[in-house]
């Protein structure tokens, strides 16, 4: 069991550049076949992201945008941590121990009526502790419509309420132990996550409820139910 909270931050530098810092809580739970829960709780690894966008292109009342994406994932997640019965394995740890790179792209079309969106990303993660968790690609596709109010006024400033539909995947390479594949880990998951938003001029609130209708496995592993999403933005 994860209960994961990530407190992030974006910053504009340009109209063009802007940065994002991703401070994450983790708690994670395991219980053994014995009865036997281990598990950590504490900050993860922070992700250190940039972001340019490339291309602009507005339309009457809409507009368009795709922009790259780069940056690290640092390791100041614990990666060590023990209990009564010894190292927690790799995968109940705060963090990987090592400095991972990511690249990836994000395409938004935005009008007054609805947004889609598409973004991709690749993290390329690297050996520590004799340990190197698969490479990940996540790949996502969303979609929002606005319900209310279902005609915008003339004028003036208004609040909106969306309903949202997202397509949320991860691909995950298997791991390594000492140089070797571990069997049983990687594969392919894809959620279908319905949603919705309230967007004020400052705010910005979000829940969705993502159900996995893809999981392709690599050997004996524990598959996901479900997940709970909530977010909460707020500009400056």
């Amino acid at each position: 069991e994860t209960f994961f909270v990530p407190f992030v931050g974006v910053y504009g530098i340009t109209s063009k550049a802007s940065v994002l810092l991703k401070v994450p809580y983790i708690n994670r739970d395991q219980i053994t076949e014995t009865g036997l829960k281990r598990g950590d709780q504490g900050l993860g690894d922070i992700t250190l992201l940039g972001k340019y966008r490339l291309y602009t292109k507005d339309y009457k009342g809409a507009t368009s945008r795709f922009s790259l994406l780069g940056g690290l994932e640092l390791p100041t997640g614990e990666d060590d941590e023990s209990d009564s019965t010894g190292v927690l394995p790799q995968t109940l740890q705060l963090g990987s121990g090592s400095v991972d790179f990511i690249a990836g792209g994000a395409y938004t079309y935005q009008s007054l009526d609805y947004e889609w969106d598409v973004d991709f990303k690749y993290k390329f993660n690297q050996e520590a502790n004799n340990f190197k968790f698969g490479d990940e690609f996540n790949y996502n596709f969303a979609y929002q419509k606005r319900f209310s109010p279902w005609i915008l006024p003339e004028r003036g400033l208004y609040d909106q309420w969306n309903a949202v539909l997202e397509f949320n995947g991860i691909y995950t390479a298997r791991n390594e132990l000492a140089g070797n594949d571990v069997f049983a880990s990687g594969g392919n998951t894809l959620f279908l996550s319905p949603g919705i938003q309230f967007a004020s001029q400052r705010m910005v609130y979000e829940f969705s409820y993502q159900y996995p209708i893809l999981q392709n496995l690599h050997g004996n592993q524990l598959e996901i139910d479900y997940k709970l999403a909530f977010s909460f933005r707020y500009t400056f």
